[in-house]
């Protein structure tokens, strides 16, 4: 599903108020310019199945650490990315959305994708990876309500909004820069994950077009078979999961928080009645 028109114009007016061996051969991308690949994602939201298809199509490994940098200054975390790509790693980074930083990055000619997921799954993953750091909040029930309206991240020195809506409203305008592969977990993860083939191959194909490779059948089927799960801190990945644990509080609360408006814009809910 893909984000609506009407929705893309609610997006840009409230968030942006400030793709291991490979199995691809392709002889005109080696002949381009000399560029870098960088993964930014949402804590959470399935960087690690992106960083698979990356490092097939890549040739490279994804290395399941993030970048350090200063707030203030990005040169230090670009030369870092150019250092990895020597040493054939691919690298992420929970990275806040900022315009500056964003055009630094095209400047030195690095490749941005970006991966986002459910909300209300990506909360419930966020859950499970932070439960050590959560242990003053006893019960699943809580925490999910901590998670909706309380949660903070500290991005790089810098305080996100509290809650899901704040967390989402810092990074979702990766999205819409038009120099960035933006990618939703539940089209990449395929049947395996509970998504669908026929997205995943759509997905692939557009990761690759972004890198300036085209795709064969046979080379797109061996790449899915490389994208799901495999690495520490992947958990259950399965789409759909909120369903399972959020109760009508949960879904009010969810609702008041603005995140409601949220999964409408994101194209996860036709409207607020679910």
């Amino acid at each position: 599903m893909k984000i609506k028109l009407l929705s893309v114009f609610f997006l840009i007016t409230f968030f942006m108020s400030d793709c291991s061996e490979s199995v691809i051969t392709n002889e005109k991308s080696q002949k381009e310019e000399k560029y870098y690949v960088l993964i930014i994602s949402i804590p959470k939201s399935g960087s690690h199945c992106l960083g698979n298809l990356l490092s097939a199509l890549e040739n490279k490994h994804f290395e399941t650490r993030g970048h350090e940098r200063d707030h203030n200054n990005i040169l230090p975390m670009i030369t870092e990315i150019k250092a990895w790509d020597k040493r054939n790693v691919i690298s992420y980074v929970h990275m806040p959305y900022k315009t500056s930083e964003a055009d630094l990055f095209v400047a030195h000619n690095i490749k941005i994708f970006f991966i986002y997921r459910d909300p209300r799954d990506q909360l419930l993953s966020a859950i499970n990876h932070f439960k050590d750091a959560d242990r003053h909040i006893k019960t699943l029930n809580d925490k999910i309500y901590y998670y909706i309206n309380t949660r903070s991240y500290n991005a790089f020195g810098k305080d996100i909004q509290p809650g899901v809506y704040g967390l989402y409203a810092s990074f979702m305008p990766w999205a819409f820069d038009e120099r960035v592969c933006a990618v939703r977990y539940e089209d990449l993860v395929g049947e395996e994950g509970g998504g669908s083939e026929e997205q995943q191959t759509e997905t692939i194909q557009r990761v690759a077009a972004h890198l300036g490779k085209t795709l064969t059948d046979e080379e797109v089927e061996l790449v899915a078979k490389k994208i799901y799960g495999g690495t520490r801190t992947f958990y259950k990945g399965q789409i759909g999961r909120w369903r399972e644990l959020f109760a009508a509080g949960h879904k009010k609360a969810f609702k008041e928080n603005s995140a409601g408006q949220l999964l409408v814009a994101l194209g996860y809910e036709e409207n607020e009645n679910w």
